[in-house]
């Protein structure tokens, strides 16, 4: 299966995300996120400031995802993490979509798994691999 995002680097990404909602919801009338963090950084402690520069080269592109706490399915094509989208109804009985996450990649796969089904497999193969150790 795919790669697993450090539990570190998660737990980083999602303060951080928290912290710009908490940002711009104390601050809506600043234009620029990097504004709205800085006000709110001058109301913390030194210790508990956050970067007002996030760059995707430190946390990587796109949302964090409950899958990236545990194992992503791998690409069939080039063994990269993939991701999973749900899809709404159509004409083939397709649930969810998955894509490659290497930009080189083009693969995309269509199953008719909900994601609540790709959720369990993952953590299943997920457990399955921390209990191997």
């Amino acid at each position: 299966m795919g790669v697993v995002m450090s539990l570190r680097s998660v737990e980083d990404r999602l303060y951080r995300q928290a912290v710009v909602a908490e940002a711009l919801m104390m601050f809506p009338d600043e234009k620029f996120v990097g504004d709205a963090i800085r006000k709110y950084n001058e109301l913390l402690l030194p210790e508990e400031r956050v970067p007002v520069r996030i760059t995707t080269d430190t946390y990587g592109h796109g949302r964090v995802s409950e899958l990236d706490l545990i194992q992503r399915p791998e690409c069939p094509t080039c063994g990269t993490a993939m991701s999973i989208r749900r899809l709404g109804k159509n004409d083939d009985g397709f649930k969810t979509q998955l894509s490659c996450l290497d930009p080189k990649c083009d693969t995309v796969v269509n199953s008719e798994f909900t994601y609540e089904e790709w959720y369990d497999a993952c953590k299943e193969a997920y457990e399955a691999i921390r209990n191997a150790k």
